[in-house]
């Protein structure tokens, strides 16, 4: 289970993915191709066609939940094309991540699974309470809000030192930290776009290649 991504050399995937994509593990964290047993795949009953996008780690996640395994195989099974060359067909490629994860939680939350939890926090406390509480601590003229701004800047060296520990180029790891900060405020539009198309009870694809 493995795929590699063919860039544009002008494409800001590159800021976002790394040239092999995805980590397999037993716990489930997967995002990419795979090959399955076929027994496997009928006993989850394959995947959930709800999903506008996602589909991968839920079907995985599942997989693992009824007592099978999934393995990382170290060989290139396939190419992706993430050639993504505008900021806007990134931000709705983000919008989309985050609609897929929210989704994804809504759904094994109802099967008495939980799935996402974890990243929807986290999504939630970077790009919704803590703007708000540095608004709210400018308002009252507390000068600890700078807190903030330094709580941002370690989630960013955390960023960087994860993509250097893994091969990346000090400046393809310092891009890549800008970019994921950015997602956080993407994903939860995602996520909040998830909720109100839940409520009206139709859901839609969100494009995010420009053709």
């Amino acid at each position: 289970m493995n795929r590699q991504h063919q860039f544009d050399s002008k494409s800001t995937s590159r800021c976002k993915y790394n040239p092999v994509y995805g980590t397999i593990t037993d716990e489930g964290h997967v995002l990419g191709i795979m090959a399955v047993d076929f027994k496997a795949y009928q006993v989850v009953s394959g995947f959930d066609e709800r999903l506008i996008a996602g589909e991968d780690p839920d079907f995985v996640l599942r997989l693992v939940g009824a007592g099978w395994r999934a393995i990382r195989v170290d060989v290139p099974m396939a190419t992706h094309d993430a050639g993504i060359l505008t900021f806007r067909e990134w931000w709705q490629r983000s919008v989309r991540a985050g609609h897929a994860l929210a989704h994804r939680d809504y759904l094994a939350r109802a099967q008495g699974r939980l799935s996402g939890a974890r990243e929807l926090i986290s999504t939630a406390f970077w790009s919704i309470a803590l703007p708000i509480t540095a608004i709210v601590l400018l308002l009252l003229g507390i000068k600890q809000v700078v807190m903030i701004a330094l709580l941002y800047l370690l989630l960013f060296a955390r960023i960087v030192s994860y993509h250097a520990r893994n091969g990346e180029t000090m400046g393809n790891s310092i891009l890549a930290a800008r970019y994921n900060v950015v997602a956080k405020f993407a994903n939860m539009a995602g996520v909040a776009r998830f909720y109100q198309q839940q409520k009206a009870g139709a859901f839609s694809v969100v494009d995010y290649k420009q053709n």
